[in-house]
């Protein structure tokens, strides 16, 4: 046992509503794709930010790309995703975070979509002001999302995957200013626009 306080909680466990704590995952997501409507062209793999809000299970990507003129980020809109837990070898713990849009008017008209991370339970370390919090959670993630769709007949589809590691900085950064889930990205989103990074619809 550490000498200074541990708190070790399941992830997305019991947490006291003063504590906005949120986790922080920064890595890529390979996509591709076919079709028009809401899918705009960008780079086959992009960086990626996936902010968890752990009291809620609410979930925001912040997605950017590029270089020089062409730096761009786009976001999702929040999800708050179903949460499961399974055993695997080795003593270990699995998470599940999923969710599932489907909306449906005929067979020339509709969209689903699912989205999935995947991860290993393993001890990391949260906070470390006021008081050191330590959580059982991911490392890392890994990820899928998949959209299949029609529009008046004309079908589109998207598919990506994500590596994502635990930002362990950005995450005790956030916390340790207790800053939600919109604080934290409003935080990363700032450092992308210092660095030069406009919005895609820009």
């Amino acid at each position: 046992m550490k000498a200074f306080l541990c708190v070790l909680l399941f992830f997305l466990g019991t947490i006291s509503s003063s504590q906005a704590l949120v986790a922080v995952y920064r890595g890529t997501v390979k996509s591709n794709g076919s079709g028009s409507g809401g899918f705009s062209p960008s780079p086959s793999r992009k960086s990626v930010y996936l902010i968890v809000e752990l009291s809620t299970r609410k979930t925001v990507t912040l997605t950017y790309f590029g270089t020089g003129e062409k730096k761009r980020y786009f976001t999702d809109a929040p999800t708050t995703m179903q949460l499961s837990t399974a055993p695997v070898p080795g003593g270990r713990t699995a998470v599940v975070l999923s969710s599932l849009f489907a909306f449906f008017t005929d067979n020339d008209n509709y969209a689903r979509a699912l989205e999935y991370f995947r991860g290993i339970n393993g001890t990391v370390t949260i906070r470390t002001k006021p008081n050191p919090i330590e959580l059982t959670q991911p490392r890392s993630f890994t990820g899928y999302n998949t959209v299949a769709a029609a529009e008046n007949g004309k079908g589109i589809f998207s598919e990506a995957v994500y590596s994502l590691p635990l930002d362990a900085k950005e995450t005790i950064e956030a916390n340790n200013a207790n800053r939600t889930i919109q604080a934290a990205y409003d935080a990363l989103l700032e450092q992308l626009i210092k660095k030069g990074y406009k919005s895609s619809n820009e």
